[in-house]
């Protein structure tokens, strides 16, 4: 790890427990922990007895996140859309999300189901994040390549692997931007919907 990221201070949000499992192993100084109500996360939580704090409705999260002092937030299966400029106005606190595709392609809530329907490629992506939908700057990716063996259930257990994995590739970068998305109409910004 490197020795810039050593004293950073670290807050997590999310439904999900592999990132934040690769973030205990580094013994990041993990301010606060918030885990959305029934998750998979609050259950494993719950099961480790690590302390975490029940992710609150939005507007009590950003009042929240405005009064803690931390350098780095990362999101991992956040519900909420946080207004990045507001929170970020006059401090160097850095918003990192970790999202289950090979961004810019398949953005949005469902990625993984679409990366199924519509036969794309997909994996995980560390990015910045910014005002608008997983569409920062990316930090680092991992690809899983599109095949017919894959299903929903497979797919997102090979995601979730590969957002831990793509998380230890960003935190040994010291969270370093390689480069920004781009933007075209080739790619898939996806909400299920009951038809699909």
């Amino acid at each position: 790890m490197p020795q810039s990221i050593i004293d950073k201070k670290f807050v997590f949000a999310g439904n999900r427990f592999f990132v934040l499992r690769e973030m205990l192993k580094a013994k990041l100084n993990l301010i606060k922990i918030f885990a959305v109500p029934g998750s998979y996360l609050e259950k494993e939580l719950n099961e480790s007895k690590i302390l975490y704090s029940i992710l609150p409705d939005k507007k009590s999260f950003i009042e929240e996140l405005n009064n803690l002092h931390f350098d780095f937030f990362i999101a991992n299966g956040l519900p909420h859309i946080l207004p990045i400029k507001q929170l970020t106005k006059d401090s160097d606190k850095a918003f990192i999300n970790i999202h289950p595709s090979y961004l810019p392609d398949l953005q949005g809530k469902d990625p993984v189901p679409a990366a199924v329907l519509f036969g794309r490629d997909s994996g995980a992506t560390c990015h910045y994040m910014n005002d608008n939908i997983d569409n920062g700057d990316i930090i680092q990716q991992v690809k899983i390549e599109y095949t017919t063996e894959l299903d929903c259930a497979l797919l997102y257990q090979l995601s979730f692997i590969a957002e831990r994995d793509v998380f230890v590739k960003s935190l040994n970068t010291a969270f370093l931007a390689i480069r920004k998305q781009d933007s075209s109409d080739r790619y898939i910004n996806y909400k299920i919907k009951d038809s699909d």
